[in-house]
C-alpha cells in the first residue's frame, strides 16, 4: 500500500456526497497542501450549498461530519470543520469550499460508528533521531520493537523498525552482492562458505536490507476515537521537538479499523507555514540534534509519562511558549518573545521548584541551570560587572525596561539599552529557551549527566547571532 507523504501536494477529482444520499451526488476537487490542509472544492448550486452547510453545522456537538467520496484513488472519508463552509460566487451555481480536517482513503464508514483499534505514523527527522546513518545503513535488522511501553491498562505504544530490499534464494551467488573483488579465489570461497552455512541451517529463502525506517503504533484494545490518537500524537511529537530542539510534525499516518481491510490511509490537515517546512528540511544528521535516542534509552517509559503529567495541564504556561519558541514564525518580534521568556523563568520557578522564595524567582531557575558554558555567555551580553549569582535579576530588569520604557531615563537603568539592541537581545532570548528547555529536560527525568553536557555545550541554534 503506498502511503500518502503529508509534506507533499495531493489533487483528486471526485464525485462526493452525504453519507445515505448518493443520489445527490456532487462533483469536486479534494485537495491536500502542507500549508492549507486538506480542503474539498466544489461546484453546485446555491440551493445544495446552503443544504450541504446546514448539514454539516446541525451535528456540531452530536456526531462527526463527514462526507463520502469516490476518486481517482478509490474510496474516500472526509471529515468536515462545522462552520467552515465558503461560497466564493453568487448567482444560481457558483464554487464552495469546505475546510476539511482529515481524509481517510480506501473506504466509506462513520467516524464515530467505527472503533479505531490502532495507528500507525511517521514524523520527520525520526530515523535520524534513532541513530546515525551508519548505523542506519550497517546496522543488523530485528523485528523485536526499538521499545514498547503501555500509556494506560488499553493503550500501549511502540516503536518499530521496518526495511526491505531484494530477495534471495539459496542458490543465488550472494557474493555478488555481498562482495566485489577481483579476487577469483576468495570471491569463490566466500560465495561457498555462505552456501554451506545457509544449508547447515536449512535457509531456502530470505531477503537483503536495502532501506530501512521507523514507524511509531499506538493501540487500543477497547478502541478510541479519531481524536483520541490525535491528541496522544500532538503529545509525542512536541515532546520528539523538545528533545530534538526542531518542528516535528506527522509525515505518513495510517488507521486500523474493525474490517476485512484494517488499515486505511489518512492525511490530516496540519498547516504547516513555510517557515516551519523550510526547518524540518534543514540539517537532520544524528550528530546535529540537542538529544538522541541513545540519551533517553534507558529511561523512555519513565520520560513518556513525566512528559504526558507535565502536558495534560491546559494552564501549563511554559510548555507552551517554549512550543511556540520551536514552532516559531519568522515575524515572532523578539522584544514580545524575550518579555515572554524571562516570566516562563519566573513560572518555571514557581511550578517547577518545591521551595517558593519570591526573591529568587528569576535567579534560582538561571542558577540551576545556566551552568558552565551557557553561564559564560550570557555574562558576554550582559553589562560588565553583572555577577554570576546575579544574571536572572538582571535579565529581570532588562525584561521590566521592555514593558516600562520609560524606566530607560533613569541612571540605573541606562546600562541596558546595549542589551536591548536586536542582536544582543535575539541572543538572550536564544540563551533563556536553552535554560528553559534543560528545565524541562530535568523536570521529566532526562539523566543528569546529559544535562551537564548540554550545559557545557548550549544547544543554540542557527538563530544565535554575532553582537
Amino acid at each position: 500500500m503506498h502511503k500518502l507523504d503529508f509534506l507533499q501536494e495531493y489533487e483528486w477529482l471526485g464525485e462526493f456526497w452525504v453519507p445515505g444520499k448518493k443520489k445527490q451526488m456532487f462533483s469536486g476537487v479534494l485537495s491536500y497542501t502542507p500549508a492549507q490542509g486538506v480542503r474539498l472544492k466544489v461546484f453546485i448550486s446555491q440551493t445544495i450549498g446552503m443544504r450541504l452547510k446546514v448539514f454539516i453545522n446541525q451535528t456540531i456537538g452530536i456526531s462527526t461530519p463527514i462526507l463520502f467520496g469516490n476518486i481517482n484513488m478509490g474510496k474516500v472519508t472526509i471529515e468536515v470543520y462545522p462552520l467552515s463552509y465558503k461560497r466564493f460566487a453568487g448567482g444560481l451555481y457558483g464554487e464552495n469550499e469546505f475546510l476539511c480536517s482529515m481524509a481517510l482513503f480506501d473506504e466509506h464508514f462513520k467516524l464515530d460508528k467505527k472503533k479505531i483499534l490502532a495507528c500507525s505514523f511517521r514524523v520527520n527527522n525520526l530515523d535520524e533521531f534513532i541513530e546515525t546513518s551508519e548505523q542506519k545503513n550497517w546496522k543488523r535488522h530485528s523485528k523485536e520493537s526499538v521499545f514498547s511501553l503501555k500509556i494506560n491498562k488499553h493503550c500501549s505504544f511502540e516503536l518499530k523498525k521496518h526495511a526491505k530490499g531484494p530477495s534471495f534464494t539459496a542458490n543465488d551467488n550472494l557474493a555478488d552482492y555481498l562482495f566485489c573483488t577481483e579476487n577469483e579465489e576468495l570471491y569463490e570461497d566466500l560465495n561457498k562458505a555462505i552456501k554451506q552455512t545457509l544449508e547447515k541451517y536449512d535457509v531456502k529463502y530470505f531477503g537483503g536490507k536495502r532501506e530501512s525506517w521507523h514507524e511509531f503504533l499506538l493501540a487500543s484494545s477497547n478502541g478510541m476515537t479519531t481524536d483520541d490518537y490525535i491528541t496522544l500524537i500532538y503529545q509525542l511529537n512536541l515532546l520528539l521537538a523538545y528533545l530534538m530542539i526542531r518542528p516535528i510534525f506527522i509525515t505518513e499516518m495510517c488507521f486500523k479499523v474493525e474490517g476485512k481491510n484494517p488499515w486505511y490511509r489518512v492525511l490530516k490537515s496540519l498547516y504547516i507555514d513555510d517557515n516551519n517546512l523550510k526547518k524540518i528540511q534543514e540539517d537532520k544528521r544524528n550528530e546535529s540534534m540537542a538529544l538522541k535516542y541513545s540519551d533517553i534509552k534507558g529511561s523512555v517509559e519513565n520520560i513518556f509519562k513525566a512528559w504526558i503529567k507535565f502536558t495534560d495541564n491546559d494552564s501549563n504556561l511554559l510548555a507552551k511558549v517554549v512550543r511556540d519558541n520551536i514552532y516559531a514564525p519568522m515575524d515572532l518580534d523578539y522584544m514580545q518573545n524575550y518579555a515572554l521568556l524571562v516570566t516562563m523563568l519566573e513560572y518555571s520557578f514557581i511550578n517547577m521548584v518545591e521551595k517558593k522564595d519570591g526573591d529568587k524567582k528569576y535567579d534560582h531557575v538561571i542558577n540551576s541551570y545556566a551552568l558552565g558554558k551557557m553561564q559564560e555567555l550570557f555574562l558576554d551580553i550582559l553589562p560588565k560587572g553583572t555577577g554570576q549569582k546575579k544574571i536572572g535579576a538582571t535579565l529581570g530588569k532588562i525584561r521590566d525596561c521592555i514593558v516600562h520604557p520609560q524606566m530607560l531615563e533613569q541612571q540605573a537603568f541606562k546600562k541596558f539599552k546595549n542589551c536591548m539592541k536586536p542582536s544582543p537581545l535575539s541572543n538572550l532570548c536564544e540563551l533563556i529557551f536553552c535554560v528553559l528547555i534543560i528545565a524541562v529536560y530535568d523536570h521529566i527525568g532526562i539523566d543528569k549527566r546529559v544535562i551537564k553536557r548540554l550545559q557545557d555545550e548550549p544547544p543554540i541554534r542557527s538563530e544565535f547571532s554575532d553582537i
